[in-house]
């Protein structure tokens, strides 16, 4: 009996640890679809597991003696590492659209857990998925959305320390619903930083310009160019009827955006006096297509049916995302610094890293203008052209956009009322602190910038009296 006794720590420890090993890797086969087919992910989901399995397993041909003294210090480090995943598992509030993500979930993650608690949500599909490839194919022809999946939670960016989501409107933009019933004085026109990446909706630009300048609807997709906002305006303004259109540029890429779109032969149709692919009465079936683009392998139904707290639990999945996260903050960190020498260099001697874009493209991009400027004017509204500065014009300067002038300057000789916000983001004692950071990489704007944009604005169509 004593020798009973004194085996039955140890081989306890052992058999608990060898069945935990078992679960684990059926776990992992059971969702091989989630995992990426390389070498590493097949070492660390499927080999490592077996070997753990049997190193625990050979254990019992070891000395008594051994296998005590294993069992002891593998109690006392699991205890306190189980301790803290307990700890910091929290579960998510089903009814909010911005969580803190100081635990390093994935969108996806997020996704399942909104879906397990009757949250009907949905990764952001982007238009540009469709630019230069195959388009929806309907009974109609081919169709380029240039929204996302209506009225649906939509789970879109993971940036700084929080994961964002919204519910899509029924053309599925990051709107209040009923703004599309209403008498909508703003129609808004831009890409990620009009989507609201990655602020919560209630403090987005489009939050912000309803509360400061008026009920907007806002068309703002990630991904989307000056030809998908010339579209937004074709297929969405007539049945809005703003007297402001808002065109927000973004420096940092709106150019490279028009160059992308020129060469499909969809987008540039909308130069076309006239076309529109009637995107407004055909949203069911944009949905339908979408929502199959989002989940193409049923990867999210499929974990929604496997989402349990205990294997996620067992895996530690909070404490290593959150150790994740710590190492990726730290090598952000040094690389941010190895960036810094060579800026220092460039600055000594004069070069720029930033290039031009070509006449071309910004004689197209003047022409999507004009015809913007135009169907708006038809229409009894105003264009007004806002500029939004990079990170780059504040952090490195020799890497800032060199167009500015010359696309304020078009815009001027076009007679389209333009804001720029640059001169504001200067005032700031740190405009860097005005944009977010992730890894210490730096993103969109947070919300005072937003906010600040928004405040520009608001005074520019006061002063003016455009409304």
């Amino acid at each position: 009996m004593r020798m009973t006794s004194k085996r039955f720590f140890p081989d306890t420890v052992l058999a608990v640890l060898g069945l935990v090993s078992l679960v684990v890797l059926w776990a992992n086969v059971r969702n091989a679809k989630m995992y990426p087919s390389n070498a590493r992910s097949i070492l660390y989901f499927y080999v490592l597991p077996v070997i753990l399995f049997l190193v625990f397993a050979g254990m019992f041909w070891l000395k008594e003696s051994f296998r005590s003294n294993f069992a002891f210090v593998a109690v006392c480090v699991l205890l306190p590492l189980y301790g803290t995943e307990y700890i910091l598992q929290r579960p998510i509030d089903p009814h909010t659209r911005e969580w803190t993500n100081r635990t390093g979930m994935t969108k996806l993650e997020m996704i399942v857990q909104l879906r397990v608690h009757g949250v009907q949500a949905y990764p952001c599909v982007y238009p540009i998925s469709f630019v230069h490839t195959a388009k929806i194919q309907t009974m109609r022809g081919p169709l380029q959305p240039l929204g996302g999946i209506s009225r649906v939670t939509t789970v879109f960016c993971n940036e700084g320390d929080r994961i964002v989501a919204y519910n899509s409107d029924d053309h599925g933009f990051n709107n209040p619903q009923r703004n599309w019933g209403r008498d909508v004085k703003v129609l808004a026109l831009g890409d990620s930083f009009l989507h609201g990446d990655c602020v919560a909706p209630d403090r987005n630009l489009s939050a912000d310009l309803n509360r400061e300048v008026g009920s907007t609807v806002a068309l703002g997709m990630g991904g989307n160019g000056p030809f998908e906002e010339l579209g937004g305006i074709k297929e969405y303004l007539p049945y809005l009827h703003p007297k402001i259109v808002l065109w927000f540029y973004y420096e940092g890429n709106d150019l490279a955006d028009t160059h992308r779109d020129k060469s499909d032969p969809l987008l540039v149709r909308y130069l076309e006096p006239g076309f529109s692919q009637d995107l407004y009465h055909r949203q069911d079936e944009i949905d339908l297509a979408l929502k199959k683009l989002a989940d193409p392998d049923g990867v999210i139904d499929r974990e929604v049916r496997n989402a349990s707290p205990f294997f996620g639990f067992l895996k530690l999945r909070v404490f290593r995302a959150r150790l994740n996260k710590a190492f990726e903050n730290v090598r952000g960190s040094k690389e941010g610094s190895k960036e810094a020498a060579p800026i220092k260099a460039n600055e000594e001697s004069g070069e720029a890293y930033s290039s031009d874009y070509s006449d071309e493209d910004l004689i197209l991009f003047g022409k999507i203008l004009t015809e913007a400027r135009d169907f708006i004017s038809k229409s009894g509204g105003q264009l007004i052209f806002v500029y939004l500065p990079s990170w780059e014009r504040y952090g490195m300067p020799q890497s800032a956009n060199r167009d500015r002038s010359r696309v304020l300057q078009w815009v001027s000789a076009q007679g389209i009322p333009s804001v720029d916000i640059d001169p504001m983001f200067s005032k700031t004692t740190d405009p860097k602190k005005l944009f977010l950071y992730t890894g210490g990489q730096p993103g969109h704007y947070n919300s005072e910038g937003y906010q600040r944009v928004s405040d520009t604005v608001r005074n520019f169509v006061e002063k003016g009296r455009h409304l």
